[in-house]
């Protein structure tokens, strides 16, 4: 049948305005899981409401906007060089998140 998947639904929870944590606790993912599910509903079907993500993050918002102008420099396949150039400071779970907010706001 047209059964959806995974990341179908968990995108379409997100964008709808469930929250991050009460979609990881629904489904028992970890947060990296949620965050592979958004990036493929992204590449996908539609990019993410990502006002909803902020709560996930640990960084500044200074920080955030410099981390964005890196991914539009290094592109978002990987994440090790966005890494790098912000001297190691900021977590890959945090890059995740701002790789999905770059891509939402190039759309």
């Amino acid at each position: 049948g047209n059964k959806k998947l995974r990341y179908e639904i968990i995108g379409e929870e997100f964008n709808s305005g469930k929250s991050a944590n009460a979609i990881m606790r629904e489904y028992n993912i970890k947060t990296d899981t949620f965050l592979d599910h958004l990036l493929k509903y992204s590449n996908l079907v539609a990019p993410v409401n990502t006002e909803g993500l902020s709560e996930l993050l640990d960084c500044s918002s200074t920080e955030k906007e410099e981390v964005i102008k890196m991914f539009g420099v290094h592109g978002v396949e990987f994440l090790r060089p966005v890494f790098d150039a912000m001297n190691e400071k900021i977590s890959f779970l945090d890059l995740k998140i701002l790789r999905l907010e770059y891509l939402s706001r190039k759309k």
